[in-house]
């Protein structure tokens, strides 16, 4: 058709001589015969199936509305036909099949709208666009997303038609080169989607440093993006295109599209190879970091390689590249496991604390913690503390410290070498390398002021917390032992132990080929007393056995002394035979009469008011009467009167008094009067209330 009107069409051009030609005159005649031949053409009827051609070529648009009929035939309504308008010649191809949907449906409005219908077309991509039914895809030309949301006011199902089997449409669209008076409609909207669409490209010009002349002039100069523009015009082949920039151009067709001579990639400018730096250089320039560079450039400009050559520009930046954060962490590495206690040590200084420093070595094994205060951290002091240290424990294997001045000095280093001692020193201003003794310092200093509060000196807090440390379960350690366990092999005492039952003793056995010897109360020793750096045999009586080897012995100078069985002996008065002295059981050898045991609590006494007979001889031999002694309360040595005691305190006997007929009264002489228990006055008691003995005081630890 459009070949049939070409000469006529000449003839309306402005600057062509108006001349009728044979040709004009055969064309016109050609078109009389059609116009007077019976065309395929139908009535509407909205009863029947509506179907919509749209097609565009460079210098027109075509549309038919035509109806199905129940025989498959198909005859067509309507006829449109429109020429494109300077602006929109310089439409991208898929542009142009849009906007020739865009004007079958505005032109066919009144029998369309409200009905479902079939929208056909040949450019396969709009049915990505326009029949998706997940939305409107996301990169879009800015022209196909506002025909899209225009077609949503339509009930249309969108299909695809090969071009050969396209006649009506794409013929239309051939059909008129030039339109002198186009439609006031189509030119208004025109017009408005041109101002949209320049004010885009417009605002992001204005963000770089580029004009708009320079990045068209550019485009054109840009091989690549020249080609591209050349297939955005003249539409795009069906086949791939050689080369991988242009590739990824040609999967991004429908994206695409051309304002002013610029490309635009949807509401993105396309930036050729040569204004490329300078963009960047513009977007880094506020040093934003990769990714937020990367989110910054996604809004305004594209290229196929953006993302790498954004991530290629950020590396090369020498000013992000010097406050970079750290890189990730890589999985930590554990030292080692020893295999047996005091092999590998880890020591650290921690402080000061009120102006001291506390040396700490751990030990990776046992987890058994050193801790040793001092005033300088000297190398020479650091040597002196460790020599002392592994006096006590032994060399280790491996010793692992930072890098301080004293670990890393040459006398520190001969010291190690000359003990056969391997000295690890971790990577400087790396604490965790060294994380056994660098814990530790943070459990040290918390613990100690924990303990401290109001508890005292720090050397006090310090002996508690390595107390509990060291005999408290570790869960490192296997079976959750104690360090005291593990490097000593059994558990230190503490005073919980006393919540433990008090252990069974097992009596000791004597020899059987020596007696041990012994002495009963009231028997008469002689006991050394040690004074002026010798000693010295004085006569005593024996008052209670203390244990097995221990006695209270009363001597002559009224003092009370502690004794052991090698410091005694035994004692005859002069004048009598040696007796054998009689053994009394061990419930008899510390009894002592009723009477003086209900006296001592304020009971009455089954001899009231009859006196009590004394336990002294009189120091007359001749009377039969025995009188009270007293005498003064007997101290040791000098010392304070003794404690209270759970069974009333002895009386101390006098000490035995010779006669005129130089004869003396013995202890069986006492034993008797005992048993006899003549009737003689109470001794005299003290008023003071007694109150009940305490067996055990409470442990107080501080």
């Amino acid at each position: 058709m459009r070949k049939l009107r070409y000469p006529l069409d000449n003839l309306l051009k402005a600057e062509v001589k108006f001349q009728w030609t044979p040709e004009c005159q055969k064309a016109f005649e050609h078109f009389k015969k059609i116009l007077s031949s019976d065309l395929l053409l139908t009535h509407y009827d909205p009863k029947r199936e509506i179907i919509v051609s749209a097609d565009a070529s460079s210098v027109g648009l075509g549309a038919t509305i035509s109806h199905k009929f129940p025989d498959g035939t198909i005859k067509v309504v309507q006829h449109a036909s429109r020429a494109l308008t300077k602006a929109e010649q310089g439409y991208s191809q898929p542009d142009r099949e849009g906007l020739a949907i865009i004007f079958a449906v505005t032109k066919f409005h009144k029998m369309l709208f409200g009905r479902h219908f079939r929208l056909q077309t040949d450019h396969q991509p709009l049915l990505r666009i326009f029949g998706s039914k997940k939305g409107i895809p996301v990169y879009t030309a800015n022209r196909l997303q506002r025909f899209a949301l225009h077609l949503l006011l339509y009930d249309f199902e969108i299909e695809y038609v090969p071009t050969h089997k396209f006649g009506n449409a794409d013929l239309l669209s051939r059909l008129i080169n030039q339109h002198v008076k186009p439609e006031e409609d189509y030119v208004i909207a025109s017009l408005n989607l041109e101002e949209d669409l320049r004010s885009v490209v417009t605002n992001t010009v204005k963000v770089l440093p580029l004009n708009f002349r320079a990045v068209a002039q550019s485009t054109q100069a840009d091989p690549l993006l020249r080609k591209v523009y050349h297939h955005i015009q003249h539409g795009w082949p069906e086949s791939k295109l050689s080369g991988s920039d242009i590739q990824r151009f040609q999967a991004r067709k429908e994206s695409l599209s051309v304002v002013d001579g610029c490309i635009m990639f949807a509401e993105r400018l396309v930036i050729p190879s040569l204004l490329r730096k300078r963009c960047l250089e513009q977007l880094h320039r506020g040093h934003p970091g990769m990714q937020r560079m990367k989110a910054l450039a996604r809004s305004y400009v594209y290229w196929p390689s953006l993302d790498a050559d954004i991530v290629n520009f950020v590396k090369a930046c020498q000013q992000c590249a010097s406050v970079a954060r750290s890189p990730p962490h890589s999985p930590p590495v554990p030292w080692p496991k020893p295999t047996a206690p005091w092999q590998r040590v880890h020591v650290d200084y921690a402080g000061p604390i009120e102006g001291e420093y506390y040396l700490i070595a751990v030990d990776a094994f046992s987890k058994w913690p050193e801790i040793i205060q001092t005033t300088r951290i000297t190398s020479a002091v650091t040597i002196t503390i460790l020599r002392g240290l592994f006096a006590r424990l032994g060399m280790p294997v491996t010793l692992v410290s930072d890098n301080g001045t004293q670990f890393t000095s040459a006398e520190f280093a001969d010291f190690c070498a000359s003990n056969g001692i391997e000295h690890l020193t971790t990577a400087p201003f790396h604490p965790q390398s060294n994380g056994q003794a660098e814990r530790f310092v943070d459990t040290f200093k918390r613990a100690v002021k924990k303990i401290r509060e109001g508890r005292g000196s720090i050397q006090q807090a310090l002996d508690i917390f390595l107390l509990t440390y060291r005999s408290t379960p570790n869960r490192a350690l296997p079976d959750q032992k104690s360090p005291s366990e593990v490097m000593f092999g059994r558990k230190i005492r503490t005073c919980l132990e006393l919540l433990r039952p008090p252990p069974v003793r097992t009596p000791v056995q004597p020899s059987d080929d020596k007696k041990p010897r012994s002495f009963c109360r009231n028997d008469t020793v002689y006991a050394k007393l040690y004074g002026r750096n010798g000693w010295k045999w004085v006569p005593g009586t024996v008052v209670e056995k203390i244990g097995d080897v221990m006695y209270n012995v009363w001597v002559e100078d009224h003092r009370m002394l502690r004794s052991h069985i090698n410091q005694l002996r035994s004692r005859q008065a002069a004048g009598t035979t040696p007796k054998q002295p009689v053994r009394q059981a061990a419930s008899s050898q510390h009894s002592l009469p009723l009477d003086i045991l209900l006296g001592a609590w304020n009971l009455p006494s089954r001899l009231s008011g009859t006196p009590t007979p004394s336990l002294v001889p009189s120091a007359s031999a001749s009377s039969p009467t025995l009188g009270p002694v007293s005498s003064p309360e007997p101290t040791l040595l000098g010392s304070p009167p003794a404690r209270a005691s759970s069974t009333p305190r002895h009386e101390a006997p006098a000490t035995p008094s010779m006669s005129s007929s130089g004869t003396t009264s013995t202890s069986t002489e006492f034993e008797s009067a005992v048993e006899v228990e003549p009737v003689v006055d109470l001794p005299r008691r003290s008023s003071r209330t007694r109150r009940p003995p305490v067996r055990f005081d409470p442990y107080h630890l501080y």
